[in-house]
């Protein structure tokens, strides 16, 4: 019997025995015989939809099965529908061997999101998986193997791609991928791929075309059914993991928190009462500082990373060694490392070792109060001690936390009374949210082109953009690295503008005088913003910060941020009612955020000293490698500090950049550019006066971020740091 096919491509990627079922119908014991005689890792196995009971009978015999995703398939027939024209002016260039790279680079970008299939299987390796795709779209670049692929521009930028497979002996073809770039969504460039590839096949005598995606993408199933196509089918993919090769899991690194909830669900159907899960008091007595999880529970959490997700059954097929060094506490968020050491295929039982460390400080015990306290929806306890630690800490005037900096920018927007034709001075370098804050009040945005020593925006060309219709500087300190304030502050006072500055970066950095005194970027603008995304220093996930130094401002920017109202005065017994005074919105985040990163504020010196060792590290074993390479590492002016937020090199070239991140990907790092010139964006092209910014353009292409984060192990720090010297060589 011949059930089931060998994949090799997916073998040698992956490291393991990966077959794919032939048949869409099984027998579950016909089946299980041939997954025990091939020794199979992992099955991918396709059912249609009507027949997905089947699996059950697999689940039952002992197998883990994972459901990875629902597809479904449409169809239309070409000459029974009239192909609309295309809303964009788009360039169709067949892929070949000029150009494959430049799809390669595209593919991994437009699938960041993607999260079925492979993705849904912590079996497989993420950075695996994007070399597949990037294979699979790579190989249709051969029309004469009915397969064929085209790479979409627009305004010579790259806008998308198109991959199809087709066979003119039975007028078939299939839309096999199809993929746009984030910063064209929205602009119809799927609708067009549709239409041209309707069209092209139409014309080559193609009668009959398929299209297939995961069940939610319903984003493009509204389109598809736009342009004539209807469902006709439907499948489920499930991952049938068996005799799993564990070896190749490598590590795994993962948050674990144990509730009390956990503890009474898994003492209830396992009769595991031991106080010390239930008592504090016998916790403490015996040594521990307060109540601890269940063994197993911590067990059976980790099945999940080989198979079977918890509360599943994987305590049931899966047995596990393991070694800890610090014990786990209930209700404490434990970070997880897992490094799998051996399988011994005779007894079933992985031996591994577990590392478990803590977040840096007390947020879970903050954000456990908050919630005691009853005041969770914002402007709490926790909100009210972070604005005065950070305006007694760093001298900055009155501080708002916000839901994120864009909201804190669109608050300052709304504070300098941005009105439509009123110009806006900022660098071409920067996050979009920095433009678009003004932009939604009607500002049109004059972009400065940055430095070349730094990517900071360049002071000495402000004033040759100032006109009488300017209302503001919006200085952006790149990678937490000063802007000159002095400057700036100068040039806006004699024209009389407004100073925001953009301090998503910058948090504990600081401006240095002519004097040597030392001013915290976000203290010196007349207003400023901060990030506390959990990409920056100090993080709470999602949150911001409005800083109001400017006092003409204080008394409104409560009032915006509280939804219009005088809200806050109300409670201070300043008024004896309050209403709805002013425009505003929902700006406040919530109180549990704000406990969040109350905790991390109280850490910030640790969590500091320990960015600054590893960029340090970095710096002082890249430094020689990159001078005789000519690569550019950062630079700071003499007036500015460096808060350890970002740490890049600057290539001679795309070219080298490109070079450098698919050598560091192939050994499992990844490695990012940053910001795309925002004078050229899509959106803004057609509005910006068409001065160079050679500068910006610069950074956009031969700029590359490095992994930088507290948690930063120096293994890999060190792996880093030789991958890199070896992408490269003199």
């Amino acid at each position: 019997m011949d059930l089931i096919t060998y994949s090799h491509t997916e073998s040698i990627r992956f490291g393991a025995n990966v077959y794919r079922s032939k048949e869409q119908e099984v027998k579950p014991m016909d089946l299980r015989n041939e997954l025990i005689n091939n020794d199979v890792d992992v099955l991918i196995l396709r059912l249609p939809t009507a027949t997905k009971s089947k699996h059950s009978s697999l689940f039952n015999m002992g197998f883990q099965i994972l459901h990875a995703d629902s597809l479904v398939y449409y169809f239309v027939g070409l000459n029974s529908i009239e192909i609309k024209p295309l809303k964009n002016n788009l360039e169709f260039e067949l892929i070949n061997n000029g150009n494959i790279r430049e799809l390669q680079a595209i593919v991994p970008i437009i699938f960041d999101q993607y999260q079925n299939h492979y993705f849904s299987n912590s079996f497989f390796p993420p950075d695996k998986i994007n070399e597949g795709y990037i294979e699979w779209a790579s190989s249709y670049n051969q029309q004469e193997e009915g397969k064929i692929s085209w790479l979409i521009k627009k305004d010579n930028m790259i806008a998308g791609f198109a991959t199809c497979s087709f066979n003119i002996d039975s007028k078939e073809c299939e839309g096999i991928l199809y993929g746009v770039m984030p910063e064209f969504s929205g602009q119809g460039i799927y609708s067009d791929i549709i239409r041209f590839t309707q069209g092209y096949f139409k014309t080559q005598g193609i009668t009959r075309m398929w299209v297939s995606t995961q069940l939610q993408n319903y984003a493009v199933q509204k389109v598809w059914l736009r342009e004539g196509f209807f469902l006709k089918k439907a499948f489920e993919t499930y991952h049938i993991n068996s005799m799993l090769n564990y070896t190749i899991l490598d590590s795994h690194t993962f948050e674990f928190n144990c509730t009390e909830k956990i503890i009474d669900e898994f003492a209830s159907f396992s009769g595991d009462t031991n106080p010390l899960h239930f008592s504090d008091e016998y916790s403490v007595k015996s040594g521990f500082n307060g109540r601890i999880a269940h063994g197993m529970i911590f067990q059976s959490y980790l099945s999940k990373y080989f198979g079977v997700n918890y509360p599943g059954n994987g305590t049931i097929f899966i047995e596990n060694t393991n070694l800890f060094f610090a014990t786990i506490y209930i209700n404490q968020i434990h970070k997880c490392v897992i490094n799998t050491i051996s399988f011994n295929e005779r007894t079933g039982i992985i031996n591994c070792f577990c590392f478990i460390c803590n977040l840096t400080g007390k947020e879970l015990d903050y954000i456990s109060d908050a919630v005691t306290l009853g005041k969770i929806s914002g402007n709490g306890k926790y909100t009210s001690m972070c604005q005065e630690l950070l305006q007694k800490k760093y001298g900055f005037g009155k501080c708002l936390l916000t839901t994120s900096c864009t909201d804190a920018l669109e608050m300052a927007a709304i504070l300098i009374n941005v009105q439509p034709g009123d110009e806006i001075i900022m660098p071409s370098y920067t996050f979009v949210s920095t433009a678009n804050a003004f932009i939604l009040r009607g500002a049109k945005i004059k972009f400065v082109d940055s430095r070349k020593d730094h990517p900071g925006m360049d002071e000495d060309l402000i004033p040759s953009l100032i006109t009488n219709k300017t209302k503001a500087i919006v200085p952006v300190h790149y990678a937490g690295v000063a802007c000159n304030m002095d400057k700036i502050m100068e040039i806006a006072n004699a024209s009389n503008l407004f100073v925001i500055e953009d301090a998503a970066q910058a948090i504990d950095s600081y401006y240095v005088d002519k004097n040597g005194n030392k001013k915290a970027l976000g203290s010196i603008g007349h207003m400023a913003t901060f990030s506390f995304h959990e990409t920056k220093n100090i993080i709470s996930g999602e949150g911001g910060m409005l800083v109001v130094n400017d006092p003409q401002f204080r008394d409104r920017s409560e009032i915006i941020w509280e939804k219009g109202t005088n809200r806050s005065s109300f409670f201070r017994g300043e008024v004896d009612k309050y209403g709805w005074v002013d425009i505003g919105s929902s700006f406040l985040p919530s109180d549990i955020i704000a406990a969040f990163l109350y905790a991390q504020l109280e850490s910030i010196e640790k969590i500091q000293n320990r960015r600054l060792e590893i960029w340090n590290k970095y710096f002082l074993n890249l430094r020689d490698w990159a001078s005789k390479n000519s690569i550019k590492l950062p630079c700071f002016p003499e007036f500015a500090t460096n808060n350890a937020h970002m740490f890049y090199l600057v290539f001679k070239n795309i070219e080298e950049r490109t070079k450098v991140i698919e050598a560091l990907k192939k050994e499992g790092i990844l490695s990012v550019f940053h910001y795309l010139s925002l004078h050229k964006s899509p959106y803004y092209v057609t509005n910006h006066c068409g001065r160079a910014l050679p500068m910006s353009d610069h950074y956009t292409d031969c700029l590359l971020r490095l992994p930088m984060y507290f948690d930063l192990t120096e293994n890999e720090i060190q792996t880093i740091i030789e991958s890199l010297t070896k992408s490269i060589r003199e």
